[in-house]
This record gives structure tokens, C-alpha cells and sequence, in this order.
């Protein structure tokens, strides 16, 4: 996990590259960068942590943008904007007839929309924890299955999360499920 703070504005005449515009002269924020660019192409799921306000989306869609995938879809989902209802339906999309009042050819979700390239699940600590084991199984088994099919999608997606929640106290308390996958970066 890499926690973001609010930095001093970056000097963009000094900096050619996004993530070198995001860290400008700040020390912390070189280092959170180093730290990227070492993973950014390696298939590494990504938590950014951080503060609300402080840049999480801005980080990572400077990622994607240095990353190898820049040329493919970035795809920003608030899980915390979205109803619990339907976030499901949004992220893993739905087979044909699956809902009454829904689109009668299915509907791709948003993590096989950005197959290639880089799926930002921002406040990912307010998806609610039925869709945390669905999730789970994207980022260990690298496939999606729509609701109301039983075809399992390969997708290949680099996967940013970012939340300014506390996530080790809510997978203490049951509210937060963690991959049994170690767990590589960095908390500044």
C-alpha cells in the first residue's frame, strides 16, 4: 500500500512525465514515485492510501499513463457513489435476461471494459463485502464472471484501489476481506 499526502505543488515546467508533475520538488512524494514506476508494469494489484482530497485518482491515472497500458482504457469507479445494488451489476456486468428492466443484450462491466488497461476502484473500503470475495477472485484468478452466467472472462487489467479508510482495523473487525497474496509496497 502507498499512502498519499498532500504535497506542495509541482514545479511543471521541471517535469515532463505525470508522475514526476505529481511529486515536483516534495521528498515523500519522490520516493511513493520511485515506488511506482519499480511496480508500475508488473501485474501488481495497487492500494493507495491517503486522505480525501490529497490526489489518489490524480496518482493513479498518472500510473496508467507511464505504465505500458497507456494506450488502453482507464476506468474510474467510486464504489462509495455507487448503490451496493448495483455496484455488482457495474463492475462484473450481466448476461442476457438477467434482470427485468435491464438491457436485454447483457451488459459489459466495468472490469472487462478496461481489459489492457488500468481499473481505478476508488473508496474501495466502502464496497460491501459480498463484492469483496467477487473482487478477490478477479485480482487472484485474472477472470470476471458477468451476474447471471456461468462463463468465466479472462480479463488482463492492472487494478489501482485507493480508500482513505483504515482498512487493517476493518479486516479486523470482519468489515474487510484480505487476499491471502502477500502484500508489496510502501506506507509514507
Amino acid at each position: 500500500a502507498i499512502a498519499v499526502r498532500k504535497s506542495r505543488p509541482a514545479i511543471t515546467a521541471l517535469a515532463t512525465r505525470p508522475l514526476e508533475r505529481i511529486a515536483g520538488r516534495d521528498a515523500a512524494m519522490g520516493e511513493i514515485v520511485a515506488i511506482c514506476r519499480k511496480i508500475i508494469d508488473r501485474d501488481i494489484p495497487l492500494l493507495v492510501l491517503g486522505e480525501t482530497g490529497v490526489g489518489k485518482d490524480t496518482l493513479a491515472r498518472a500510473i496508467h499513463a507511464e505504465s505500458a497500458r497507456a494506450g488502453k482504457p482507464y476506468i474510474a469507479v467510486n464504489c462509495a457513489a455507487i448503490p451496493a445494488t448495483l455496484l455488482a451489476s457495474e463492475l462484473f456486468g450481466y448476461a442476457p435476461g438477467t434482470f427485468t428492466d435491464g438491457c436485454k443484450e447483457g451488459r459489459i462491466g466495468k472490469i472487462a471494459a478496461s481489459t489492457g488497461g488500468t481499473l481505478f476502484l476508488d473508496e474501495i473500503g466502502d464496497m460491501p463485502l459480498d463484492l469483496q470475495a467477487h473482487l478477490l477472485q478477479v485480482l487472484e484468478d485474472r477472470i470476471v464472471t458477468p451476474l447471471g452466467s456461468t462463463a468465466a472472462v479472462p480479463v488482463d487489467v492492472k487494478i489501482i484501489c485507493a480508500t482513505h479508510r483504515d482498512l487493517q482495523s476493518m479486516v479486523q473487525a470482519g468489515r474487510f476481506r484480505q487476499s491471502e497474496e502477500r502484500r508489496v509496497g510502501k506506507e509514507c
